[in-house]
């Protein structure tokens, strides 16, 4: 977040990204991405800055997909710290999520986001995929697909034990090659 206010653009990046491994695209090139102070005389919550900023132009079909994930962390504040109303308004952290493999639907909240990911086969293959790339030490080639499909079924039939995981990857052919690799002087 920013150190003093949330950022539900960068949450919802961030949380497709790095956690449902559902890549979002980069801005518009010269895009103006800062979200306007509150107008003067006026009070707005971060979430409705963002709605007014984005909510028409070439910037609406992107963000509904970010911002339908961001706005579920509206609750916590650039710090982390709860809470239920913004400039003396009430906070809407609920969300919808589309065009996932099995996260979609309307959240109240992050913590409905939460629990379902504590089952979802997509945050496991995520996982699982992130491990495996920082085990061979590389970045991930089309042809790893089976071996992170290998270590994401272990992972998701053990219900999330991470020692599952870690010996699917590390019983992989690519994890033995990377300890090949000639040592420098």
């Amino acid at each position: 977040a920013h150190p003093t206010e949330q950022a539900s653009i960068v949450r919802g990046h961030i949380t497709l990204e790095k956690i449902l491994c559902a890549p979002t695209p980069p801005p518009p090139q010269n895009v103006d991405i800062t979200i306007p102070p509150v107008p003067a005389g006026q009070k707005m919550t971060y979430r409705q800055r963002v709605v007014a900023k984005v909510e028409h132009g070439t910037c609406a079909a992107c963000h509904l997909k970010i911002d339908g994930v961001g706005f579920l962390y509206e609750n916590y504040d650039g710090i982390g710290a709860w809470q239920d109303q913004e400039q003396g308004l009430p906070v809407d952290a609920t969300g919808k999520i589309e065009g996932t493999l099995d996260m979609d639907g309307d959240y109240q909240s992050v913590l409905g986001l939460i629990e379902k990911m504590g089952k979802s086969e997509q945050v496991a293959q995520c996982v699982a995929e992130h491990w495996y790339q920082y085990a061979v030490s590389r970045s991930i080639f089309e042809e790893d697909g089976c071996s992170i499909a290998a270590a994401t079924d272990e992972f998701v039939k053990n219900k999330g034990d991470w020692r599952s995981l870690l010996v699917a990857i590390v019983k992989d052919p690519e994890f033995r090659r990377v300890s090949t690799l000639p040592l420098t002087e």
